[in-house]
């Protein structure tokens, strides 16, 4: 996997008692608990699919089941149980694409590390980082990326640049692997979710991974606005036993704009 063309560092939100921070973990969500109800269950939309299309799929599968028959037998056979069901129900290829996303929840696992490009946004501190009482951390992008291709190469799905888009997308299903549907189902979102310039990691079957040189992964570490003094003197501690390489640095809100400052630490 290509880990190029990524931005250097980005930043993930988080309360200040984060307990990935503290075991020095990386906590991958699971998307069926987002906020967003769009986000990651768009399905295929198999009803979408040309007659012909669906009768062939449905010949490759009798195929396998009665083999050594002439392909026009087959054909028949899948032509004549296509219209049985289209008339029987005219919702059953939209039901059973419903059904199919079901299974394919329930068989693969995903699980989502969900970065931003920005680390100064009012929303972003309001929404995730606890009333700007959290912190953000910087991970170094190409390091995190290499070692969970390199220590996770089955579980490792990829790095995804979420697309925000005011339409919603028509996932039609492809013969083979199609990169663009991957895209379209995994890191596709209303353009209302615009400001958080998000980009994703996604990893199958796993929650929490523990890193060994998570120190050499963090390159920043920024303190929201309202940190608690306590908070502050903790994660300070922990910067220093645990991540020393890592700059500080505390958000200041601008006295003359509604906007956000990350500054160098200053105590």
């Amino acid at each position: 996997m290509e880990c190029t063309g990524l931005p250097k560092i980005l930043y993930k939100f988080s309360s200040s008692s984060s307990e990935s921070f503290l075991k020095r973990e990386i906590f991958f969500n699971d998307p069926y608990e987002f906020n967003d109800p769009f986000d990651m269950k768009i399905r295929r939309k198999v009803e979408l699919l040309p007659k012909e299309d669906l009768v062939l799929q449905n010949v490759y599968r009798l195929n396998k089941e009665i083999p050594d028959q002439s392909f026009q037998l087959l054909w028949n056979i899948a032509e004549k149980d296509y219209e049985s069901k289209k008339s029987h129900n005219p919702k059953h290829f939209k039901e059973m694409s419903f059904n199919a996303q079901i299974i394919e929840r329930n068989l693969n696992k995903k699980r989502v590390l969900c970065l931003s490009k920005k680390n100064d946004d009012i929303l972003m501190w309001a929404h995730y980082g606890d009333s700007n009482k959290g912190i953000c951390i910087g991970y170094n992008t190409e390091i995190l990326c290499t070692i969970l291709f390199e220590n996770y190469f089955d579980e490792f799905l990829g790095i995804f640049k979420v697309e925000y888009s005011s339409q919603y997308p028509d996932i039609i299903p492809t013969v083979g692997f199609s990169l663009e549907n991957v895209r379209k189902r995994l890191a596709v979102k209303s353009i209302i979710w615009a400001y958080e310039k998000e980009w994703r990691l996604i990893v199958y079957n796993q929650s929490n991974i523990a890193i060994d040189n998570l120190d050499e992964i963090v390159e920043e570490i920024i303190l929201g606005s309202n940190v608690q003094p306590e908070t502050e003197k903790e994660i300070l501690t922990i910067q220093r036993d645990k991540y020393p390489h890592a700059q500080v640095f505390k958000v200041v809100p601008d006295d003359s704009e509604f906007k956000l400052n990350v500054l160098p630490y200053n105590p």
